[in-house]
């Protein structure tokens, strides 16, 4: 049984890379257009490659599939379909629909919205970089052991959770009430989905958006007493922070090479434009770990504790709960 397990695990991996291997193709290709079809198909078999490799990573480390544990019942499949699109809803607002940093040339409005959310992209896409960061969490778990587990919150900790949550609660008005007033209180609203737009919020603003639903994030987790991102790194726990540094600037390089030839979509309103690292914008680079923590704190505030026990559970103790006093 544990050799037909490992030999599995080889498999899938095996299955992943290849699948990734073949997403470069247009690289070696004729230089020609794509358009819609090729693009997505390019694009959405390094997405399942991506996953099928970072699963088996976590089979092998861990004994457990994460693809397995988030849809082994019905409940945890809706809950993942819900975490997804919900998390999915604002973050495309603030940085997409009115921040205007990425379009997608060969898509119209209603392929954008069908595949994206009816059927599930933005789900499929959030199951990628979750199990993304898992594998280079656990990688890391093993190349930097953890000496003691998370401890409870100190004293002032439970004070700066609170601020965060009022923070983050005002920044979230704050550029809800930017981004109406910059669009004429949506009387001059209008969504580009294939074309390059004038930005209703600014990238700095979109940053802060980000920002704020981290920092809301990071309450939500202290309130329904779940170790956080912060109070992991607070109390010595570094992985998850280094797993997210890993795994974002090696998705955001690969990930933006191999949309190079097949221009699934494109970015705009960025700054920073003449600093790149083949003709990857070195702004888009720094702002993909930022990304992931979106997702991942998402999934760490409002995921069932079952699923945020497999996802987040710290190296040492990680069948404790953790506690809040």
């Amino acid at each position: 049984m544990l050799h037909l397990s490992k030999k599995s695990v080889g498999i899938e991996f095996f299955v992943g890379a290849v699948l990734v291997a073949a997403s470069y193709a247009p690289h070696f290709l004729a230089k020609r257009e794509y358009g819609f079809l090729g693009s997505l198909v390019y694009g959405a078999i390094y997405y399942l490659g991506g996953i099928f490799m970072a699963n088996a990573i976590i089979r092998h480390l861990s004994g457990r599939s994460l693809t397995t544990e988030i849809f082994s019942t019905k409940e945890r499949r809706w809950s993942f379909v819900k975490l997804g699109l919900l998390g999915a809803i604002p973050f495309s607002l603030a940085v997409s629909t009115f921040g205007g940093l990425w379009y997608f040339p060969h898509w119209s409005a209603v392929d954008y919205y069908l595949l994206g959310y009816v059927l599930l992209g933005w789900v499929f896409y959030f199951l990628f970089l979750t199990v993304c960061y898992v594998a280079f969490k656990l990688v890391l778990d093993h190349i930097i052991p953890q000496k003691r587990p998370v401890g409870p919150y100190y004293s002032l900790e439970r004070k700066s959770y609170k601020a965060l949550g009022i923070v983050g609660g005002w920044i979230a008005v704050m550029v809800i009430t930017v981004g109406l007033q910059n669009s004429r209180w949506l009387t001059d609203f209008q969504v580009a989905i294939n074309k390059p737009q004038t930005p209703y919020l600014y990238w700095y603003w979109w940053m802060i958006a980000v920002l704020g639903w981290i920092m809301l994030c990071e309450f939500v987790e202290y309130r329904r007493k779940r170790s956080s991102l912060l109070k992991d790194t607070l109390h010595g726990y570094f992985t998850p922070l280094l797993a997210i540094i890993a795994c974002g600037v090696t998705l955001g390089v690969t990930n933006e090479v191999q949309n190079l030839p097949i221009d699934l979509w494109h970015y705009g309103n960025f700054p920073w434009r003449d600093f790149a690292i083949y003709q990857i914008p070195l702004f888009v680079v720094i702002a993909w770990p930022l990304h992931i923590t979106a997702f991942v704190e998402f999934w760490r505030a409002f995921g069932d504790r079952h699923a945020t026990d497999i996802l987040f559970a710290n190296a040492v103790g990680s069948t404790k709960k953790p506690r809040s006093k």
